[in-house]
């Protein structure tokens, strides 16, 4: 191919060169989306956590995670080393979303206004408050005969016992090195630990917890347990599912004692409230000796000649109520003629119940209405 002239003149480039910009600019573009994808493994910033000290420990047991301890010096210049160098680099944040990480350091900064309960202008996931908080509480812990030089940077095993203790360099030009030493010492720290429980998991199971623990405060044993079973059978690392199991105990220790109540009812002549219960236990404790029980109890009711009768009757008050509720929601979807067939239904089969009553007024009301 001959180019003219004119194409000399205006800067035109040989299809040969083109070629090699096109392809020279593919592989950029392929590198650019490899360094992305291994920028997608690492956090954008440390994740520091604010406290308390005892509930940071409590949370690398559960995840079965060490825990990375950073006490900085309070002057800006020399804690500016380690927030704008260790703490900025790929490798720590990668680190430390792998581990609990803690900051010490005991000084608020100007521009926090010394308002404690202020975001840290350099550790924006925390207080001033917590930093200032977290060395006070942790200098008594890890001090060597009275007195911390820092930056130190000690890494802990799940369990809060020491496992390396990195102390700061009198050198600049060796700064490099420690942090180095740092980021190894806190990867072989969570490699020996084993499998850990990432932050967004433990999360959510925090949460089921703190549900179950609600679900039972409410005597909702069905939720409670089969939020702990959960926890049980899909956790397998670090102590939660050993929480799970204490919790456990406290629900059916509240169970047994709901069952003793409603065998007291029984001989109250309670019969529909202890027959209720027995078959709230069953329905929540299945294969299990709280299940069994429950099940044994309602049974005899059931069967029983002069509860038989009651239970009996009891039974179908309850279906009449279940269709009432079916009825007013249909009433409150606006399905006005399907709510009336459902009314109705209660008055031909459950004439005799106390759903009967309220279906009779509501048929009343709505028959009324469509007659204006």
């Amino acid at each position: 191919m001959v180019m003219s002239s004119t194409c000399r003149r205006r800067g035109a480039l040989p299809a040969v060169v083109v070629l090699l910009l096109v392809v020279e600019g593919s592989a950029t573009a392929q590198r650019a989306r490899a360094q992305k994808r291994e920028a997608a493994d690492v956090p954008e910033a440390v994740e520091w956590r604010p406290g308390p000290y005892a509930d940071l420990l409590r949370e690398a047991g559960d995840r079965n995670v060490p825990v990375l301890v950073s006490f900085l010096p309070r002057e800006p210049s020399r804690h500016a080393r380690v927030r704008l160098g260790l703490f900025q680099s790929a490798e720590f944040r990668e680190v430390s979303a792998r581990c609990v990480p803690i900051v010490a350091m005991d000084a608020d900064h100007p521009s926090a206004g010394g308002d404690p309960t202020a975001p840290c202008p350099f550790f924006p996931t925390i207080r001033c408050g917590d930093h200032v908080q977290m060395a006070r509480t942790l200098f008594p812990i890890f001090a060597e005969n009275g007195v911390i030089y820092p930056p130190v940077h000690l890494v802990l095993k799940p369990t809060g016992e020491l496992q390396e203790r990195i102390e700061n360099s009198a050198k600049q030009e060796q700064e490099p090195e420690r942090d180095e030493k740092i980021v190894r010492a806190a990867c072989e720290a969570s490699k020996a630990a084993g499998p850990g429980l990432d932050r967004g998991e433990y999360g959510k199971r925090i949460a089921q917890l703190r549900e179950a623990d609600t679900a039972l405060s409410q005597d909702d044993f069905a939720k409670a347990w089969g939020l702990l079973q959960c926890i049980r059978e899909e956790v397998e690392i670090g102590a939660l599912p050993d929480r799970a199991a204490v919790a456990e105990e406290a629900v059916c220790k509240r169970a047994g004692e709901v069952l003793d109540w409603a065998d007291r009812q029984v001989d109250a002549g309670e019969i529909a409230a202890a027959y209720d219960t027995f078959r709230q236990i069953e329905a929540a404790f299945k294969k299990t000796p709280l299940g069994s029980r429950a099940q044994k109890e309602r049974g005899r009711l059931e069967r029983g000649k002069d509860t038989g009768p009651i239970i009996r009757a009891h039974k179908i008050a309850l279906e009449a109520e279940d269709l009432l509720r079916k009825a007013e929601a249909c009433e409150a979807q606006g399905d006005v003629g399907r709510a009336l067939r459902v009314y109705e239904q209660i008055l031909e089969r459950y004439a005799d119940t106390p759903a009967a009553e309220n279906a009779r007024i509501r048929v009343k009301t709505l028959r009324g209405q469509a007659d204006r």
